[in-house]
């Protein structure tokens, strides 16, 4: 089952729908199946510390935590076809359309909840 999550800032809801892929199926999936995404989703995969966009139509902000949810590195506007090296320390990683961590105002050293 999907579990589908708030992610939050400063316990601030700044994207309301994001799914969870905690299990090897859905990280090995991710977004590959979507065309697109909204301001208002995300995927979260946990746990993760290295991502590609190999077959994805459309570029992401990647967006790499630790287990505290602290931001470690953020790669931003990362386009398909493309891979992204290992964080060394991260957790987990939210996938987001491209732009939104600057929009939200994401940084590294600020805590991310869900």
């Amino acid at each position: 089952m999907t579990k589908i999550v708030q992610l939050k800032l400063d316990e601030k809801t700044v994207v309301e729908r994001c799914i969870q892929a905690d299990r090897f199926g859905s990280r090995l999936i991710g977004l590959l199946n979507k065309k697109s995404i909204t301001s208002q989703e995300a995927l979260i995969l946990v746990p993760c510390d290295m991502v590609h966009t190999i077959g994805m139509r459309f570029p992401i902000d990647i967006i790499f935590v630790n287990r505290d949810g602290l931001v470690l590195k953020i790669i931003e506007n990362l386009k398909p076809n493309r891979i992204a090296a290992r964080v060394p320390g991260a957790w987990a990683v939210i996938e987001a359309k491209s732009g939104m961590a600057e929009v939200l105002g994401i940084k590294p050293g600020l805590a991310l909840k869900w």
